[in-house]
């Protein structure tokens, strides 16, 4: 690397002329691209795909810039795959060079507001599906589980069987649910998978538990007493309680006359 003292001898050149693609930075980090180069810093993207930079002097009001490089780089890290990583790495690098050359006055970090949009909503869409995925496994094995026992136990429409179609069918309305609702579901991008599994298998286990009161209800003769005799009515009244939690309680709060606490319509 030529010395600063070089590069003052001829007019327009910087310390940082050397860095190109192809060469090999301080630390021994290949050059992939150039993002932009001043007189006193250049900012650089390694063949790994993460963005660099070097400042000779790096004044206090532009260190929150260079926190927040690195606080986004490590979401990216650690919640996107590595198909995500050049244009997670283009976006940051491209905010950081216009934060190191903000001036006085001018808050640098209002340049990564595209890069942080960038990350968060690939993060949050990650969550969904990894939601949604997780609660069509367990809606899976519970439908799965529950229709063997209907097999076992015989297909007569007794107490138990009718349970069994209830729970199916309450699991099968609530995968129906959150697929049909993915877009708006409120998930939290960084949640761990345990949780994002937990959340599932509770949308799940409601589901199934809806459908079974369902079935409790109508062979009770509390609510849809005319159709505890018919399986294939129990089974889709089932989806349709798996599908919307509040109608199993609005359903028993309008045959006793009143509305369950917590179960209006918002």
């Amino acid at each position: 690397m030529n010395s600063p003292d070089e590069y003052q001898s001829a007019p327009g050149a910087t310390p940082y002329d050397n860095f190109t693609a192809g060469k090999k930075d301080s630390d021994g980090r290949a050059i992939k691209t150039v993002i932009g180069r001043h007189r006193q810093f250049i900012v650089y993207i390694t063949e790994e795909n993460y963005v660099a930079w070097n400042y000779d002097q790096l004044p206090a009001r532009l260190r929150p810039a260079i926190t927040e490089l690195q606080q986004l780089n490590g979401i990216a890290k650690s919640n996107l795959g590595s198909k995500s990583r050049p244009q997670v790495a283009a976006l940051l690098g491209a905010a950081l060079y216009a934060a190191l050359l903000s001036p006085e006055g001018e808050n640098p970090l209002s340049h990564f507001q595209s890069a942080r949009n960038f990350i968060y909503s690939k993060c949050t869409r990650i969550a969904r599906l990894s939601y949604e995925l997780f609660s069509l496994f367990f809606g899976c094995i519970v439908i799965a589980i529950a229709f063997y026992l209907y097999k076992y136990l015989g297909t007569s429409l007794d107490f138990r069987t009718a349970l069994l179609v209830g729970t199916a069918g309450g699991a099968i309305g609530s995968i129906v649910s959150i697929f049909q609702r993915g877009r708006n579901l409120k998930i939290d991008p960084f949640d761990s998978w345990i949780i994002l599994g937990l959340q599932g298998l509770t949308r799940v286990a409601l589901g199934a538990i809806f459908g079974m009161l369902l079935v409790v209800a109508s062979k009770a003769n509390i609510a849809l007493g005319h159709f505890s005799a018919e399986p294939w009515a129990l089974f889709g009244l089932s989806v349709g309680a798996g599908f919307t939690e509040r109608w199993i309680p609005e359903l028993l709060g309008a045959h006793s006359g009143t509305i369950q606490p917590g179960s209006e319509r918002e």
